[in-house]
């Protein structure tokens, strides 16, 4: 997994903005994120997952499939971090609800990012 934190506000409000898809293996954090706050796929090249995740980087949302142009996705209470990964990435790693995403977990909460 190749996490790539987007730690500042001008690299959270570009996210993934005129990048190529992405694959399974890459990552795109944003940090000091808060419920209520909102993505859109303006100017995004392909379809993404949206993954909310807390403090502890427990999952608390999954927004699957968020289609260029037009999808959007808003943060749930208890959100922390937003990852966003290729269209299918939430299932890839088996994520869901509630469950700590831990090959991010090590990564980020270990000191690696």
């Amino acid at each position: 997994m190749i996490v790539n934190p987007l730690r500042t506000l001008a690299e959270r409000t570009r996210g993934v903005i005129g990048r190529e898809p992405v694959d399974f293996e890459q990552v795109f954090l944003f940090n000091e994120i808060y419920p209520g706050d909102g993505f859109h796929m303006r100017g995004v090249k392909g379809a993404l997952d949206i993954i909310f995740l807390d403090r502890d980087l427990g999952v608390v949302g999954i927004v699957p499939g968020v289609i260029p142009e037009a999808g959007t996705a808003t943060a749930p209470p208890g959100t922390t971090y937003a990852a966003e990964v290729m269209v299918g990435g939430a299932d890839h790693y088996g994520l869901k609800v509630g469950k700590v995403w831990i090959g991010l977990s090590n990564q980020v909460l270990g000191g690696g990012i």
